[in-house]
């Protein structure tokens, strides 16, 4: 028998899905502290907010319509922080994050509009796996632009394909609007917009106005009869001669391409010659399949750029935004093409597929395998549509995690389509059973990836989707601000930041009066990247304490404030040793509780938590080392002191690591560096004392040794015969 699904059971399933895609993406959202970009976000939309303007600027890569979306939660709800405000929730990080969330969520609904393509089983299974994909999840859950540009390109395929079964002019109208939405999020939307035009040629090249019947070679000589005429035309002449040339420019000159784009004239006659060919050839090809649409075509373009116009000119308050829009073209050709970070191998994105998305992958591959030969058009448009993403955006050098969205979408529509034709295929239930089970399968490996990306380790720079996140133990930067601003001048209070890699802290820092961005003063709290702090402490004049966090993979923050006791850069501490009647002895353990995470930044991933019994290791290559580079290890517990005296605590390290006795910064021996000592000499008095080490490897060598210089003059390694934990 042919398997079929009641009406109200196809209700209930589509039901059970949204409220699961629903929950997974607004369930906490401020779980997360702000990602590097989202911090960038943040300024613009609080110059919006606060300032009622908004200039775009192509230095920025982005265009403006994520900061009017976010602008109206957020303008609502208000930017109360419960880092500031403890009795309240922090409903500004959650109003921020509500529309990547709320389009994330559209995204599952949109699929429904296919129904009559891809029938029941195909909604049904496009939208399990949007909304599980763990890459879908995990960027609908902070405020960056893909999200929207991923929404708006479906709602463009989408309004495609209501044109091509309507022939109805309201659709070319919507597919231009949706077009231009793509490129009020981000400038790149141009690859999508290449991509579906050539899509579109293979489309019509297999079916449309070619007679499907004709041989390839036939097919072909259709082909150029339609088309070839068109290059004898001179403005794609031109444009394919300032691309030959602009390809020799660079090929003789590739030291040039470590430099901006607008620096050297090749990149913008390149830049400016493709898009005048490729907008020539797309209008023409349109006009060509279109013919009796020539004017709709035109009230399309018009849309368009009214659409472009409104957003970049901020609601035609800005006149030089619209010009703007134009010169970021060329800002991103240096920045795609130009050696760098973000530059990643051909295969990456196939890599974070395989890795993540595999039930997608998987049923895609499939579904190509066995749709190749299938004569419906909307097929081979979305064939076309995803062995061109994946080209297209794996050739391009820059590459973030993120970016893999524009390559998930067509694979999980043809996913889609695959399940529906192998359901109409199931002619028993034997077989109805086996397919279930392997969709649970499915299901279960996608909602444990997912869920442990987004809620668990989403700072786990391990992983390739998490990309400079600002880590968790980073949160304790900024409460320990807010705590020291409440000895000073509270939101008055003089807070210098200097390091010049600083987001998110603007947004955390936001309401706060006195703040100076990238300046050295003698302010009451600086904080500055751990690189530059022997050169701000030749300078200060007043007596600092410091304290050091991370912030993200490769940048550590170190936080001076002013100390009223003691010489500079060494407050005078006042160690009380704990009460006897505090510490149940008979529970005390010799040695301390360490804590391994798989990363440099003493959160993400637990690799290991035990007992040590002395902190001496030398690791010489990654051969030796029992965990794999970057790791790091909190020790924490007890140290018993046998007799009042002064104590040199000391850790010989490659790369950082820190003591803590009774939550104080004792020994600073942090930053990423070869072997290195540091010695501090404290007074304690006998008795018990809570501490903390804290180390990290980046790379190379791993070397760690905590040893104290006692009262005698001898140095020693702090063993557990003075260290305990309580079980």
């Amino acid at each position: 028998m042919k398997f079929d699904l009641s009406k109200k059971l196809n209700v209930l399933i589509i039901l059970i899905i949204l409220i699961t895609a629903l929950f997974l993406r607004f369930y906490k959202l401020d779980l997360r502290l702000f990602h590097h970009d989202e911090g960038v976000n943040s300024t613009f939309l609080l110059t919006l907010i606060k300032d009622g303007t908004y200039h775009y600027n192509p230095e920025n890569f982005h265009g403006p319509l994520l900061y009017y979306l976010t602008y109206i939660p957020v303008s609502i709800i208000g930017l109360k922080s419960s880092l500031i405000n403890v009795e309240n929730p922090d409903i500004a990080d959650i109003s921020f994050r509500i529309p990547p969330a709320f389009f994330g969520l559209l995204l599952v609904i949109l699929f429904i509009t296919l129904k009559s393509w891809l029938g029941r089983w195909g909604v049904i299974t496009t939208m399990i796996l949007t909304a599980l994909s763990t890459s879908n999840l995990f960027y609908s859950r902070y405020n960056i632009h893909e999200i929207y540009l991923i929404f708006f390109t479906l709602l463009t395929f989408v309004s495609g394909y209501y044109f091509y079964k309507t022939r109805k002019n309201i659709y070319i109208y919507l597919a231009f609007m949706n077009l231009a939405f793509m490129f009020t999020l981000k400038e790149t939307a141009i690859i999508n917009m290449g991509i579906f035009f050539l899509s579109l040629m293979i489309t019509t090249f297999f079916n449309s106005y070619l007679n499907g019947e004709n041989s390839i070679a036939e097919r072909w000589k259709i082909l150029y009869k339609e088309f070839g005429k068109k290059l004898i035309n001179p403005i794609p002449i031109v444009g394919v001669l300032f691309l030959l040339f602009t390809l020799i420019a660079i090929y003789l000159n590739p030291g040039k391409l470590a430099e901006k784009a607008e620096n050297y004239w090749n990149y913008a006659l390149f830049t400016k010659g493709v898009s005048v060919a490729t907008l020539f050839l797309l209008f023409s090809f349109l006009f060509r399949i279109l013919k009796d649409r020539t004017l709709h075509i035109l009230t399309g373009i018009l849309i368009f750029f009214i659409v472009i116009s409104v957003f970049y000119s901020s609601l035609f308050t800005y006149s030089k935004g619209i010009a703007s829009f134009f010169l970021a073209f060329e800002n991103w050709v240096s920045a795609g093409t130009i050696e760098s970070v973000q530059s990643k191998p051909f295969f990456y994105f196939l890599k974070i597929l395989f890795e993540y998305e595999s039930p997608i992958l998987i049923l895609g591959i499939l579904a190509l395998i066995f749709s190749l030969r299938k004569d419906d058009p909307i097929i081979i448009f979305t064939i076309s549509w995803t062995v061109l993403a994946f080209i297209i955006n794996s050739a391009i050098p820059y590459k973030t995690p993120w970016l893999v969205l524009n390559i998930i979408l067509p694979i999980t529509i043809l996913a889609g389509k695959f399940i529906q034709d192998l359901i109409n295929s199931l002619d028993s239930k034997l077989k109805v059973t086996i397919f279930s089970i392997t969709a649970l399968l499915i299901i279960s490996r996608f909602a444990y990836t997912s869920i442990n990306l987004s809620f668990v380790n989403y700072d786990n720079d391990q992983e390739e989707i998490v990309y400079v996140q600002t880590v968790r133990d980073a949160k304790k930067l900024v409460e320990r601000t807010f705590e020291l601003t409440k000895s000073f001048d509270g939101y008055n209070t003089k807070i210098h930041i200097t390091p010049s890699d600083l987001w998110p802290l603007p947004w955390y820092f936001r309401d706060y009066n006195a703040i100076l961005y990238n300046a050295l003063s003698d302010a009451p709290i600086i904080i500055i990247n751990s690189e530059k702090k022997k050169e701000l402490e030749r300078n200060l004049k007043e007596r600092y304490s410091k304290e050091n966090y991370p912030l993200r993979p490769g940048v550590n923050l170190t936080l001076y404030y002013q100390s009223k006791k003691g010489s500079q850069f060494n407050e005078e501490k006042i160690f009380k040793k704990i009460e006897d009647h505090k510490i149940d002895r008979r529970k005390l353990r010799p040695g301390l509780i360490g804590k391994v995470y798989h990363s440099a930044y003493f959160s993400g991933n637990l690799i290991e938590e035990k007992v040590f019994k002395v902190i001496n290791f030398q690791f010489d290559s990654e051969e030796e080392k029992p965990y794999t580079s970057p790791f790091s290890i909190i020790w924490e517990g007890y140290l018993y002191v046998p007799q009042d005296g002064n104590y040199g605590f000391i850790t010989e390290s490659d790369d950082g690591s820190w003591i803590y006795i009774n939550n104080k910064l004792v020994v600073d021996n942090g930053g990423i560096h070869g072997t290195q000592r540091v010695v501090n000499e404290i007074n304690l008095e006998q008795g018990y004392y809570k501490i903390r080490v804290k180390y990290f490897d980046n790379y190379f060598g791993a070397i760690m040794r905590l040893k104290w210089r006692n009262m005698r003059g001898f140095e020693e390694l702090l063993t557990d015969k003075n260290l305990f934990y309580i079980e």
